[in-house]
């Protein structure tokens, strides 16, 4: 897989960032407590992003670095999320709604066969002028 270049995070990504991890930590922690996970559960699951997030704010030299791993890190998460939006979308309306058309009759691309006798050459334009082509507008 082929990494995309990650352009250089601006001041303002990467304090939304920051502001990211602590919530993750906070909402993480949350959800592991009200589910009853063991107090190591839940220390570790807000703890991880806690101590990242502090890592963030203690070290700015240490936010890009800290910024572009994660972002590689869930980069295949994303392709893999993004795919199968892609696919829903498509197979859940696009379809339907071509299905549909069809069983009404429709034939955008004209596939069904005219009646005999019936020409299926349809009239071109005629060519544009010469000079046309040297007006920039």
């Amino acid at each position: 897989m082929r990494w995309p270049s990650i352009p250089s995070p601006s001041r303002r990504d990467l304090v939304v960032f920051g502001a990211g991890l602590w919530l993750l930590s906070l909402l993480l922690a949350g959800l592991f407590w009200i589910r009853g996970a063991s107090w190591l559960g839940t220390a570790l699951a807000g703890g991880i992003p806690l101590a990242l997030a502090l890592v963030f704010v203690a070290a700015p030299p240490a936010r890009r670095p800290l910024y572009l791993g994660v972002s590689r890190l869930f980069y295949p998460i994303g392709l893999a999320v993004t795919a199968a939006l892609l696919g829903l979308l498509f197979w859940g309306l696009v379809t339907p709604v071509g299905l549909l058309r069809r069983g009404m009759g429709a034939d955008p691309l004209r596939l069904r066969r005219p009646a005999p006798g019936f020409s299926l050459w349809s009239r071109s334009a005629d060519p544009p002028e010469a000079r046309r082509y040297f007006r920039p507008y």
